[in-house]
């Protein structure tokens, strides 16, 4: 009995299967391979109606080349191969200088920044180590006047007029020209002149002068020795005569100079004859640099 229940199962199970196997095929749907290989994905369409970015590619020769695909988007049918692109575009642009580091890229990118990058650091301008360079200070123009560059000692022409022979019978007019140079050393001028009066006298000389200077005025005693003819005018007893002499004079701003000299001729008993002679005379000094 036992074994006949056994059997009935097992003739029952493969019936059932055959009942039930139609039944749980109706309330399914098989998936077609097919679509899932050539239809694309929903969301496919909106996808390439985008336009895709621009592809950049550098070349180790320095070039650079972009690559921009252009996208096509329409109605595609079941079961047909759904293309995104046409063929791609691409342009190669020139190597750029190799002295700025940089590469520009034509087209619609922008140009990139072009950094030029040293190729090594010195050590004196490592980045540890900074000086701070500051620029000097200019100095203010001096301006110098012209008067700053004249000599305070410069060489003087003497222009002068007088009375000859104050202390005698012998009065005349006197004339005098006269050269002072300049100093030749401490306060000694050396200096050459000729006299001559209305009597046809005339005396040229040479000798030393000091220029003493108090203020705006200048004390100058001098000496010199000379020769003498005496003219119609007074005979001095010898044709060597010597001239002893005191100047004051007032010096202008310019450095012009107008004076008061009185001066003493003598032959210093070179002869048995020496009357001598005094003489007061102005003058006006004008420097020459």
């Amino acid at each position: 009995m036992k074994l006949k229940r056994h059997f009935f199962v097992a003739l029952a199970v493969p019936f059932a299967m055959l009942i039930l196997l139609p039944t749980a095929h109706s309330g399914t749907t098989a998936y077609d391979m097919s679509r899932l290989l050539n239809e694309p994905h929903p969301f496919a369409a909106d996808a390439a109606a985008q336009v895709p970015p621009t592809i950049v590619t550098l070349q180790p020769s320095g070039a650079s080349t972009y690559t921009t695909p252009v996208s096509t988007t329409g109605i595609v049918g079941s079961g047909q191969p759904y293309t995104t692109s046409q063929p791609t575009q691409s342009v190669s642009t020139q190597p750029a200088p190799q002295e700025t580091g940089a590469s520009t890229i034509p087209g619609t990118l922008p140009p990139p920044l072009a950094i030029p990058m040293p190729t090594s650091i010195p050590a004196s301008k490592s980045a540890a180590a900074t000086s701070i360079i500051r620029t000097p200070v200019k100095k203010p123009v001096v301006q110098v006047s012209q008067t700053s560059f004249r000599s305070d000692d410069p060489s003087y022409l003497t222009l002068g007029a007088g009375y000859y022979d104050i202390n005698d019978n012998h009065g005349a007019a006197e004339f005098r020209l006269e050269w002072r140079f300049k100093k030749l050393f401490w306060k000694i001028h050396p200096f050459v002149g000729v006299m001559g009066t209305s009597d046809a006298a005339v005396y040229g000389y040479g000798g030393i002068a000091l220029d003493w200077k108090l203020g705006k005025f200048v004390f100058t005693p001098s000496f010199a020795a000379g020769a003498y003819r005496d003219g119609d005018g007074k005979d001095l007893g010898h044709v060597i005569e010597f001239r002893s002499a005191l100047e004051i004079a007032y010096e202008f701003e310019n450095r012009h100079r107008l004076g008061l000299i009185f001066y003493h001729l003598s032959n210093a008993s070179l002869a048995d004859n020496n009357p001598g002679t005094e003489v007061l005379s102005l003058g006006y000094s004008i420097p020459f640099d």
